[in-house]
């Protein structure tokens, strides 16, 4: 997770005690590997592609990644707050869920305000994600949604897939030809 101290203020003053919790939105950035990908084939792509994990300065834009409108993993709150919710449910196990119920409960608190503003100071750094298949089905269900989500933009997918049909497409019309 990539965050300054502008989006650590923000949360501080968006976070009320016994009135308000805020679910901040992150910016998830895309495989840069596919961006590449992607990028060879569209070369007005090529200055979108992040050589440099490590870069100064964050660029967000419909390319490079998505608003994380789902994830509740992230959240400004007081403990009395948390406590007055019941917490995390500690019996979930793996990955996912535990975010989405804690966020439910707060939304159904009658003495709680949630907020939940797009924040260009937190981002999501692309990392490669496995989901395990002992999973319960709504948690691997959600995990492989999140991550098939994180691959690419509809523009860069829709190449990649252009490209690999053009192939198939030209190898099976070959193979027709050699008969």
């Amino acid at each position: 997770m990539h965050i300054t101290w502008e989006f650590l203020d923000r949360v501080r003053r968006n976070t009320v005690k016994n009135q308000r919790v805020f679910f901040p939105v992150s910016f998830s950035q895309y495989d840069p590997d596919i961006m590449e990908g992607a990028a060879k084939l569209d070369s007005s792509l090529a200055p979108l592609v992040v050589t440099d994990q490590e870069e100064e300065e964050v660029v967000v834009n419909e390319e490079r990644g998505f608003w994380m409108h789902y994830a509740y993993g992230i959240v400004g709150m007081y403990k009395e707050d948390y406590l007055k919710v019941g917490g995390f449910k500690l019996d979930i196990k793996g990955w996912g869920v535990e975010d989405v119920d804690l966020y439910k409960r707060f939304v159904s608190h009658p003495q709680l305000q949630v907020m939940s503003a797009i924040d260009r100071d937190l981002v999501h750094v692309y990392h490669k994600r496995n989901c395990d298949v002992t999973l319960e089905l709504i948690q691997y269900q959600r995990c492989i949604g999140a991550w098939a989500e994180m691959l690419a933009s509809q523009r860069q997918a829709g190449l990649l897939y252009d490209d690999l049909s053009n192939k198939s497409s030209s190898k099976n019309f070959d193979h027709f030809l050699s008969s």
